[in-house]
């Protein structure tokens, strides 16, 4: 699976786009935090949240400062990747997805990573909030995505290379939540550390989440930070009743 380590800030570079990052430090030569202004950000899982091992990564501090034709930028990298069946793509989103998705709902999706403290570890982790009816997170915690219709695909991309995917998906029950499911998807990557990629999605007060870990072979990490993200959302929705 083409995915980079860092999965925003590869995207970006891939796509040949200059970012200037909101927290590269004052006039004073102190780093400033980012602070995700967003209406969605209230509800994303913060550093405090990083699973053991990992550090927090702001996604929207990765699209701040990019330019006006990003968007095109990633239709036309989107374009250059086909999957079969083509529903079946959101069980292995992207770097490339993940961006667009925000870029297409930014006052409605949210999404943060947590990346591998180690360098040489291939995993990331991305956890993805959204308030909207449409994209790839409100189709997976919705269950309008029929998983059983992607026990296997592929996906080809611009090199013509071509990896195959076989899914598998359960129900969990995490408090609060309806329907939550555990998708897991095997795959035949040559990239080493990539070849699993784990989702735990659901709905909680509205509000659609998703976390999809890809080479992260303890669930448990999955699982410990969707109960994590239900929590948040839940405190901060009841806060605002």
């Amino acid at each position: 699976m083409h995915r980079p380590r860092l999965a925003a800030l590869g995207a970006l570079g891939a796509l040949g786009l200059t970012v200037t990052l909101a927290a590269c430090g004052g006039d004073d030569g102190e780093d400033e935090d980012f602070v995700d202004t967003s209406s969605i950000a209230s509800l994303l899982l913060t550093s405090e949240d990083a699973p053991s091992g990992y550090s927090w990564n702001s996604v929207a501090e990765v699209l701040e400062g990019a330019g006006d034709d990003l968007g095109q930028q990633l239709d036309a990298s989107a374009a250059s990747v086909t999957t079969s069946p083509e529903n079946c793509a959101a069980l292995v989103p992207t770097a490339d997805d993940l961006l667009a998705e925000i870029y297409d709902h930014s006052d409605t999706v949210g999404a943060i990573e947590f990346l591998p403290d180690d360098e040489d570890d291939p995993a990331v982790i991305d956890a993805v909030v959204s308030i909207a009816d449409d994209g790839d997170t409100a189709l997976l915690a919705g269950g309008d995505l029929d998983v059983d219709q992607c026990g296997e695909f592929t996906r080809t991309y611009a090199d013509g290379s071509v990896t195959n995917y076989r899914a598998n998906a359960q129900k969990a029950s995490i408090a609060a939540t309806d329907d939550t499911t555990v998708i897991t998807v095997l795959s035949d990557s040559a990239t080493e550390g990539e070849e699993i990629t784990s989702t735990v999605t659901g709905t909680v007060d509205g509000v659609h989440f998703r976390i999809t870990a890809v080479g992260v072979t303890d669930t448990d990490v999955v699982t410990s930070l969707a109960e994590a993200q239900v929590a948040r959302i839940t405190g901060v929705r009841e806060g605002q009743d």
